[in-house]
């Protein structure tokens, strides 16, 4: 029961996580000004900015879209299936590689340091949760 309770826990908390980064970056409709330039200084200033930032805001909603299709097929149940939630967790753990990277490469080391954190988390549970 403790681990079915954690489950949906941890999928829920991802969903909102991912879901509010994805939507308030689609809600706002445009490529913010920081944005280009927190990397007017690396080698990704060659990249126009939109197509780094639309990417990001899609893999955060697909994302979250997969916890929270894992929370309503009931895959927290005792012997469900958990393929949804280890997609998932793989999906965000490669998502926070990336903004990881982003982040060390536009010298963001706080920012760096905390997506690599959830790298971590998602990474783990990806890897240990469910053996």
């Amino acid at each position: 029961m403790a681990m079915q309770a954690l489950h949906l826990v941890i999928c829920l908390l991802f969903a909102a996580i991912l879901g509010e980064a994805g939507l308030t970056k689609l809600l706002g409709r445009s490529t913010p000004a920081w944005f280009a330039d927190k990397f007017a200084t690396t080698w990704l200033r060659a990249i126009p900015a939109p197509a780094l930032w639309w990417p990001i805001a899609i893999a955060e909603l697909a994302v979250a879209g997969l916890f929270v299709a894992a929370v309503v097929t009931g895959e927290s149940a005792a012997g469900g299936s958990h393929d949804l939630t280890q997609a998932a967790l793989v999906g965000a753990s490669a998502l926070f590689a990336a903004l990881t990277m982003g982040l060390r490469l536009s010298q963001d080391f706080a920012g760096a340091s905390a997506a690599f954190t959830y790298f971590g988390v998602a990474a783990l549970l990806a890897t240990t949760m469910f053996r």
